[in-house]
């Protein structure tokens, strides 16, 4: 475990020391034992700004890397080079993969983290929320909360930056710094991944599968990105509720939605859908499921399929590695690290504009 975690400054890249730690050069071995050199050597993007990044090579390049975003979204759909297939729907027909992603938020106004929540506990459903390691080491409470009432954890990196524009190192500080959070705050290891605006082609693939991660994406075709942080203004708000509830409330084959827990507008978007998920009764015509659940996959590191493990009352502690030097036990409950309060409301605000997407 480490002692220092990276800043909650979303701008910031993950950098220096923190690559250096052991947490970090151990996650390299994993690694490159499973990964081929060739995929580690494929060059990193350039990111304009948010989702909008230039992959080098064009199309071509693109399509022979298996660049999700790029035109026709690819997934890879057998195992190879340490990946699992890559997980884009449920396999079972009127079940929806339930996700939020960015958070846990805590806003002083309006719809949260804990509103979305709420309107979940009262349909009696769980849901996946795709946790950002920022958020988490802002809004530990909210995290844990989700986290006792049954809800799924899953990692959505540190800085939700563009996967494909970061290094080796980067991706796997993004990974595991996250990781760390979370079992720091609930005591659990996520199996679950999904990588920021899906920006992932081989390199990042394989390193999420490395890492013993799934890549868990959502549904292209049908359309199940609610495109919920593209909304300005209650018409474009309701525009998309209403889409959600004329074309997604029907009938159909599995599928994955992206949704988002990252600002009041988006929370506004997904209670407004809940509420008329309440509303419909017996007539609504899916079943709402954790990624976990409709995969019927282990949500968690060493805890079985179906099972949902016990929230601990207060954050885990660990037992120090004599090889490795700066590992301490966690702080206790309630405490903050040095520098975070000093920088939590300005961080909170970096985060929120940096987390605006997928």
């Amino acid at each position: 475990m480490p002692t220092i975690f990276p800043p909650i400054d979303q701008s910031l890249y993950i950098s220096g020391a923190l690559l250096a730690h052991p947490l970090i050069t151990q996650g390299m071995q994993r690694v490159r034992a499973v990964v081929p050199q060739a995929l580690l050597d494929l060059p990193t993007s350039q990111q304009i700004s948010f989702s909008d990044v230039v992959y080098p090579g064009g199309i071509a390049a693109a399509q022979k890397n298996c660049y999700w975003p790029q035109g026709s979204h690819c997934v890879q759909t057998t195992a190879a080079n340490g990946w699992q297939p890559d997980v884009t729907a449920c396999p079972d027909a009127a079940t929806w993969g339930l996700s939020y992603d960015d958070g846990p938020t805590v806003l002083p106004v309006g719809p949260d983290t804990s509103d979305i929540r709420d309107n979940l506990n009262a349909l009696g459903v769980k849901a996946t929320f795709f946790v950002a390691g920022t958020a988490a080491t802002a809004n530990p409470d909210e995290l844990r909360t989700s986290f006792q009432a049954g809800h799924e954890i899953a990692v959505h990196t540190w800085t939700h930056r563009p996967l494909t524009n970061l290094t080796n190192e980067q991706i796997v500080a993004e990974i595991l710094y996250t990781e760390a959070k979370i079992y720091q705050t609930v005591g659990v290891v996520p199996r679950l991944f999904r990588p920021p605006y899906g920006d992932v082609d081989d390199r990042v693939r394989a390193i999420i599968g490395a890492l013993g991660y799934l890549n868990v994406i959502w549904t292209s075709i049908p359309d199940r990105d609610s495109h919920d942080t593209g909304a300005t203004n209650d018409t474009d708000r309701a525009a998309i509720v209403q889409t959600v509830e004329t074309t997604w409330l029907t009938p159909q084959t599995g599928f994955i939605s992206l949704n988002h827990d990252i600002s009041n507008s988006t929370s506004a978007i997904a209670v407004q859908v809940l509420k008329h998920i309440q509303s419909l009764g017996p007539a609504f015509p899916l079943k709402l499921k954790t990624i976990g659940a409709c995969l019927n996959v282990q949500s968690y590191v060493g805890v079985p399929i179906g099972v949902t493990p016990a929230a601990p009352a207060a954050p885990p502690t660990f037992r120090a590695n004599p090889n490795v030097s700066n590992n301490a036990p966690a702080p206790a409950a309630g405490a903050r690290q040095a520098g975070i309060v000093g920088s939590l409301t300005s961080g909170v605000l970096v985060v929120a504009a940096y987390a605006i997407g997928a």
